[in-house]
């Protein structure tokens, strides 16, 4: 049975942005990987190709000039100048661009909470010396289990359906190597929402929520540099 969603072709990579496989060497802090997802929904709207939804093929991200991630700058502007073209915002949830607030269709990565679980007895492992023969200190992990929600706005409702089928679909298809390249221990799209509608003063605008879930195993060391007070002596007076 033949593949449905071909291999994905990534072009070349947009100016000013690094290969999200070098993103990280070790497993990512929450906010690192609000800033990968960012990178990768980036990377696959950057490229008609990489887009599998026909009718979002228009719809491109441009690292423009401003840097606000949407819209030509003015090459491209000169370039485009016959054509009609149209332009996708992703950014995180947070950004404080007000400019771009209303821009349509849209991407946006919010981090959800998060939650750490202590491994073993109380998170220690038990301390020793290296090959060396020097002390490393106590090791220390607890597993950090979040999710991230990935909104995608459009002007219809259809459109933002669209949209989140396009983000869901490819977060579904490269989780394993999402995972593996971020160095998590789970990663997995889990659920989208229902299409809701967001009205304001001027317009109406239309969304549904991705959410994703992954869990990372966080490791550190601590070194004692002052021997461990055994006893305190407590003095009280019995009235």
């Amino acid at each position: 049975m033949a593949n449905i969603f071909p291999e994905p072709t990534w072009g070349t990579p947009q100016e000013g942005l690094e290969p999200t496989s070098s993103f990280c060497r070790k497993a990512p802090t929450p906010y690192q990987i609000t800033g990968a997802l960012i990178r990768l929904l980036q990377y696959h709207f950057s490229d008609s190709d990489n887009i599998v939804n026909p009718l979002l093929k228009r719809y491109i991200w441009s690292n423009n000039k401003d840097g606000c991630g949407f819209g030509p700058s003015s090459e491209e502007e000169e370039a485009t100048q016959e054509t009609s073209g149209s332009w996708i915002l992703i950014l995180p949830s947070h950004s404080s661009d007000g400019s771009s607030a209303q821009q349509l269709p849209a991407v946006l990565v919010k981090r959800e909470p998060y939650l750490s679980m202590m491994q073993g007895m109380k998170g220690q492992a038990q301390p020793g010396l290296n090959a060396g023969g020097v002390f490393e200190g106590v090791a220390n992990n607890t597993i950090i289990e979040g999710s991230h929600s990935l909104i995608c706005k459009g002007a219809t409702g259809g459109q933002a359906e669209a949209l989140a089928e396009e983000v869901f679909y490819r977060m579904l298809h490269y989780n394993q190597v999402i995972k593996k390249d971020l160095r998590l221990g789970y990663f997995y799209p889990v659920q989208v929402g229902d299409v809701k509608d967001l009205k304001n003063e001027s317009s109406t605008s239309f969304y549904v929520v991705v959410r994703l879930q992954w869990k990372l195993n966080h490791n550190w060391r601590l070194i004692s540099e002052a021997p461990v007070v055994k006893r305190i002596r407590i003095l009280y007076d019995e009235k």
